[in-house]
């Protein structure tokens, strides 16, 4: 009569290797390296292989075990970079240190390549691998992502500080914004003053379509676009047509006499009433004796000519 013997090792881990705590992964790791040291490579290392009590980690189902493993590996120093694979000499143990993330990986993808993990520490090394197709804020927002995806998981300070600059960028740059804001609203204002003082009518400026400023000076300028050299000659011609039109109307006859002069019936001499205060004698004709005695007529003594005798 036989019987077997089991060991009640607790239950199967159900989180991912990168959920666990960092006890829990130190364990399953150093249980890794005692099984290789021992000339044994598990060939299965997943989670459902990895039970645990509450105290301590087991390693279960070999089914795909080896026992010719010649493991040249030595534990790494943990929460670094990792080094190479070629490097490490275990395929199986440099992918548990990778996947329990118990070390940096050392390489990260951008754009389809892999490129060394130093490359976060300065951004701008990510444009010389950049894809043609891609402008260049796309190109350094491709980076950041991946900066902040590998600094959340493996560096999470670094992560942290990254972070808060972004945060302190943002609330700096809504602040900034703000008093922009403030500063256009108050420079309309003081600009609506200095019009109004200057006797500019802002509001026939607005319904003309002219979008004015007024200088410091006081000088108002409008925005529209300079008068045609055709529109003003227009305008120039319309006041000379204008003026024309005002000339032909005035009354260009000469101004009445001031005194109208008016030939008194039966009187002698030629002479003249008094129409108006302001009267000018007029010069009767000169009388010209004949010699047939006294006037009988008069006649108008010609220029150049003597009377007869």
């Amino acid at each position: 009569m036989s019987c077997l013997v089991l060991e009640y090792c607790g239950e199967s881990v159900v989180e991912s290797f990168g959920d666990l705590s960092l006890d829990i992964r130190g364990q399953i790791i150093n249980a890794f390296f005692s099984i290789h040291r021992a000339g044994v490579e598990h060939n299965d290392a997943a989670e459902r292989n990895i039970v645990w009590d509450g105290k301590h980690v087991y390693i279960v189902d070999f089914a795909d075990a080896s026992e010719d493993h010649a493991c040249a590996a030595k534990p790494p120093i943990l929460n670094t970079v990792a080094v190479h694979a070629a490097e490490f000499g275990c395929s199986e143990l440099w992918d548990l240190l990778t996947e329990l993330r118990l070390w940096h990986p050392s390489e990260v993808w951008y754009a389809g390549q892999a490129l060394p993990m130093q490359i976060i520490y300065t951004p701008a090394e990510f444009l010389r691998y950049k894809p043609s197709y891609w402008t260049k804020e796309e190109a350094i927002k491709q980076a950041w992502d991946v900066i902040k995806e590998y600094t959340k998981v493996y560096m999470p300070a670094a992560y942290q500080r990254i972070i808060d600059d972004e945060l302190k960028t943002e609330q700096e740059k809504q602040k900034r914004n703000a008093e922009s804001a403030v500063a256009r609203q108050q420079d309309g204002r003081t600009s609506s003053r200095k019009a109004t003082n200057s006797g500019v009518d802002t509001s026939v400026l607005r319904k003309s379509g002219l979008s004015g400023g007024c200088a410091p000076s006081g000088t108002c300028h409008a925005s529209s676009s300079k008068r045609s050299a055709a529109e003003e000659d227009g305008d120039a011609a319309s006041t000379r047509a204008a003026n024309r039109r005002k000339t032909a109307s005035v009354d260009t006859s000469p101004p009445e006499s001031p005194v109208t002069a008016k030939k008194r019936p039966g009187s002698r001499g030629g002479g003249y009433k008094k129409t108006s205060p302001n009267y000018v004698r007029a010069v009767p004709a000169v009388s010209v004796i004949t010699a047939g005695g006294p006037s009988s007529g008069t006649r108008s003594r010609k220029k150049g000519t003597s009377p007869s005798r």
